[in-house]
């Protein structure tokens, strides 16, 4: 998680260069949230990413419909848009019972996202060194996205953080 912190506000420095908006969604346990609606304030991220808490279940395509959501709204104003996803790509709780429901659920907001077209996405996979990644690697598919692995940047000795803001320049 300090990883992730650490690439969401190296974005975030960009972005307020660039005058760009940011938003934040959180989701864990049941449900996902917006933590923190569209804003240019830095200060304010900062303290939304300050306070984040990590761990528990995983309502994947919860997240992932909030931020289509979001990044509909985004669209309407005619601002290019990023969606940097931090996750191991595994899913364990959705509004259905069941493995494969869950399955479909997350497929159906991944593609929703990968439908608008207009939505650069980067996937920072936080699977853990010799952990199965293949939900990880479905989901990037799925995303259409680029997908950046935490573990493999570390052991390269690459920044993390400089590899985010490359992927998205």
């Amino acid at each position: 998680m300090a990883v992730a912190r650490r690439c969401a506000l190296v974005l975030l420095e960009d972005a307020y260069v660039r005058r760009d908006r940011v938003a934040l969604v959180a989701f864990r346990e049941r449900t996902a949230r917006l933590v923190l609606p569209p804003t240019d304030r830095p200060e304010r991220v900062h303290r939304a990413l300050e306070g984040l808490r990590c761990g528990g279940t995983t309502p994947l395509a919860a997240g992932l419909e909030l931020a289509d959501r979001i990044l509909d709204r985004a669209r309407r104003s005619g601002a290019p848009s990023v969606l940097l996803l931090v996750s191991d790509g595994r899913a364990n709780v959705g509004s259905r019972r069941g493995e494969e429901a869950l399955q479909r659920e997350v497929a159906a907001a991944a593609r929703s996202v990968a439908r608008r077209g207009d939505v650069e996405v980067v996937y920072l996979d936080a699977t853990e060194e010799g952990g199965d990644d293949r939900a990880a690697r479905r989901l990037v598919g799925l995303l259409e996205g680029r997908r950046i692995t935490l573990w493999r940047l570390l052991h390269a000795g690459v920044e993390p953080a400089e590899a985010v803001r490359r992927a998205v320049t």
